[in-house]
């Protein structure tokens, strides 16, 4: 699966459309029986995210006792960071490891502390290459 995070625009406005950090959050709900692949595939998209020039921390934050979402949080320096990310091969790898298991999602991207972003994953559809 692959979600693309903000729409098609100009990357030379970039530093107007967010000089300031960004912090991007992913909420999955996992399919049961899937619960320990996502853990290690969100572990390791927190440490890749962590090794990324311009990310600013990153973490996986459980469901509650009672269940609900997985949210990964993650900031980056700027608009630009987030875009070259989106546009990495460690990302696309990572993306292409998530598409083995069942999930769907929302997501939001804020700046200087407002949504400029959101989508939800409303289907996933595997399919034979």
């Amino acid at each position: 699966m692959s979600l693309q995070l903000s729409g098609t625009f100009d990357t030379s406005q970039l530093p107007r459309i967010a000089p300031e950090p960004v912090t991007i959050t992913v909420a999955r709900t996992v399919a049961p029986g899937y619960e320990g692949q996502f853990l290690c595939w969100a572990e390791e998209a927190v440490a890749t995210l962590r090794m990324v020039h311009g990310c600013l921390g990153a973490a996986v934050l459980m469901p509650g006792p009672d269940g609900g979402e997985h949210q990964i949080v993650f900031r980056m320096v700027d608009g630009m960071h987030l875009r070259a990310w989106e546009k990495s091969p460690e990302r696309a790898a990572l993306m292409e490891k998530a598409k083995d298991f069942a999930q769907l999602g929302r997501f939001a991207i804020r700046d200087m502390g407002q949504t400029v972003a959101a989508g939800v994953c409303i289907d996933v559809e595997k399919k034979e290459m």
